[in-house]
């Protein structure tokens, strides 16, 4: 990372640090230029665990003249954005045994990939101006709280649960991906080659994200994504 990245960085732990954390909200950024979202506003600035206990929200911002912004505040858990206007693409609920089950984002990607190719219809993967994720983690545990590497494995787990694979050797990424998730070759290959819910492209990028962790009654990931 370069030197003044590095600066940047810290100057935003720091100011982060110093923000109030109240009950009820979560850390909504926003980041207006080029870049992951999750990458750019939680992973390269190693933003403090204490406050994304409650989750995230994420948007980008159209870009300005002179570089990248980056804007970070408490907000109400709830949103209050008017969402109207905004389609629909998939809905689903994954029931997981525990937050143990999502210890990687390939983990993350076979427990809703078995729901999404199981509930959802064929998608055309048509690709989107952009797309909005709302993921609601119920972690069944008062010792569970959201921290930056789940929240990346979720939103990387997740987005690639809505895609068919696109790769040239199938019957080997299905080998290799039953090797490392303990599953069988053959539903790996059914699983990545599904139409079922593939509602994106592969350049479908991620315009807004928000994921909420919470105690629960039960262990559940709820998950929604929009066209925005």
């Amino acid at each position: 990372m370069p030197e003044w990245m590095s600066r940047a960085a810290g100057a935003i732990r720091d100011a982060l640090r110093a923000l109030p954390i109240a009950d009820g909200t979560v850390l909504e950024a926003a980041l207006a230029g080029a870049g992951d979202l999750g990458e750019a506003l939680l992973v390269n600035v190693g933003i403090p665990e204490s406050q994304v206990h409650a989750g995230v929200r994420l948007r980008r911002m159209p870009a300005r003249a002179g570089g990248i912004v980056q804007t970070y505040r408490r907000a109400p858990m709830v949103s209050t954005a008017d969402e109207g206007d905004a389609d629909v693409l998939a809905a689903v609920q994954v029931p997981i045994a525990g937050v143990f089950e999502l210890d990687s984002a390939r983990r993350v990607w076979l427990a809703t990939r078995r729901v999404v190719v199981a509930t959802l219809p064929p998608g055309t993967g048509a690709p989107h101006h952009g797309v909005a994720l709302r993921a609601g983690l119920a972690t069944g545990s008062d010792r569970e709280h959201g921290n930056v590497p789940l929240i990346s494995r979720l939103l990387a787990g997740v987005l690639a649960s809505f895609r068919a694979y696109a790769g040239d050797d199938l019957d080997d990424a299905a080998r290799r991906l039953a090797a490392e998730l303990g599953g069988d070759p053959a539903e790996m290959a059914m699983l990545l080659s599904s139409p079922r819910g593939a509602v994106l492209g592969s350049h479908d990028h991620l315009g807004a994200a928000e994921v909420t962790v919470v105690p629960g009654t039960r262990p559940q990931l709820e998950i929604e994504l929009r066209v925005v």
